[in-house]
């Protein structure tokens, strides 16, 4: 992350300026495989468990590692040197397995401090040590991973084919523009082209990032509100046609859509077309309507302070869900379709629900209604509606 934050600095300066996947990123059958290799190599090492030790982070990105032990099974263990899987972890891991000795690696691009000391050092809390302790007859390889040529060519060919531009789904909140996430405002900066949904003249969303636009070309795309697959089906093929022509000049585009891209959004349909084209995408989540809306109803009254706690479950449903969902008794979120709001008043109120209802969150002309009577009189299409009947 922090390097993609460097390079999008120097894409003014640049032609083909390009950034491959991480080692890690994605699919990481091919590491697995190669330290199935180095693994199997080590023939005087049999009869011993195999110890990869990467540096590990705070950052989600850390969740690879588990995904490379998934990969290898019982082939070898994945440890980290300052997150997760944690020594403790893959102590245990290799007590169960039945193992005497043990074979260190680090799973590094270079066998540098990290390798000679945490791993490989007489301190007490080094790997080494702690397997020694442990009663553990204990063998460091201290090969870094950029020595095999093997990974030397992943990182190459992970570059070559950043050759195409990427799709950005990113979420820009439910209004506010103060609501923009850093994330968002770094990749709405970067990127060449800024596409917003259109539907009847109205792009809200737009609207929102019009601060970041700085000369940057917009394309609208049509996003019909229309329940026939075939109208709908028509527009999200054209808008994903369009982008894949931008992307096959090497131009990124970032896809603006309210709230967060991954709930109910029209960008999801657009993003499966152009993936299924083989681009890259990647979503930018956002804020998300119904958390900014909890938020302004629960500093004017307090019993809306917040949606769920404790171990209250929260429901988000549309307001046209089926009966089995709306009459369920926990909290909820009804969203899409508020012409379907009335003919549930009755069934709240003979329930004593708490009801609240927000339309235009962070927008001109937002309005807060509260009580039953307010699903009779809410209007527009950016309305939801808060349900309370789970027990504090």
């Amino acid at each position: 992350e922090s390097l993609k934050v460097l390079l999008d600095s120097y894409k003014p300066h640049f032609t083909g300026l390009r950034c491959g996947e991480p080692l890690l990123g994605g699919d990481v059958s091919e590491v697995a495989e190669l330290l199935s290799g180095v693994v199997k190599s080590r023939t005087e090492s049999s009869d011993a468990a195999h110890v990869f030790i990467g540096h590990g982070t705070a950052h989600s990105a850390n969740s690879a590692y588990g995904s490379l032990q998934a990969r290898l099974g019982t082939i070898a263990h994945i440890g980290t040197v300052e997150a997760e899987p944690s020594q403790a972890e893959v102590l245990a891991r290799v007590k169960a397995s039945g193992a005497k000795r043990v074979a260190l690696y680090p799973l590094m691009i270079v066998a540098g401090e990290h390798a000679l000391t945490d791993i490989a050092g007489d301190s007490p809390d080094s790997w080494k040590s702690m397997f020694e302790r442990e009663g553990f007859t204990v063998e460091c390889v201290l090969t870094g991973l950029g020595e095999y040529p093997e990974v030397r060519a992943m990182f190459v060919n992970r570059a070559a084919k950043q050759t195409h531009g990427v799709l950005y789904g990113v979420g820009v909140g439910p209004g506010d523009p103060e609501h923009l996430t850093l994330k968002a405002v770094r990749v709405l900066n970067s990127v060449d082209v800024i596409a917003a949904p259109e539907q009847g003249g109205d792009h809200i969303a737009l609207d929102i990032v019009t601060n970041y636009l700085d000369g940057k070309r917009i394309i609208r795309c049509a996003t019909p509100m229309s329940n026939d697959p075939e109208v709908t089906g028509k527009a999200y093929r054209a808008a994903a046609v369009a982008i894949a022509e931008l992307l096959d000049a090497g131009r990124s585009v970032a896809f603006v859509t309210l709230g967060d891209p991954s709930i109910y959004s029209t960008y999801l349909y657009i993003q499966r077309l152009v993936r299924e084209l083989g681009y890259a995408c990647e979503i930018v989540p956002g804020i998300t309507s119904f958390c900014a809306a909890a938020a302004r109803l629960g500093s004017v009254n307090p019993e809306f302070d917040g949606l769920c706690s404790g171990t209250q479950p929260l429901l988000i449903v549309p307001a046209s869900a089926s009966d089995d969902l709306i009459d369920l008794p926990v909290n909820k979120v009804l969203m899409k379709r508020v012409s379907s709001l009335p003919a549930l008043a009755e069934r709240f109120k003979s329930r004593g629900a708490r009801i609240a209802a927000v339309t235009n969150c962070g927008l001109p002309g937002e309005q807060l209604a509260f009580g039953v009577d307010a699903l009779h009189s809410v209007k527009g299409y950016l309305t939801l509606v808060v349900v309370k009947e789970s027990t504090p």
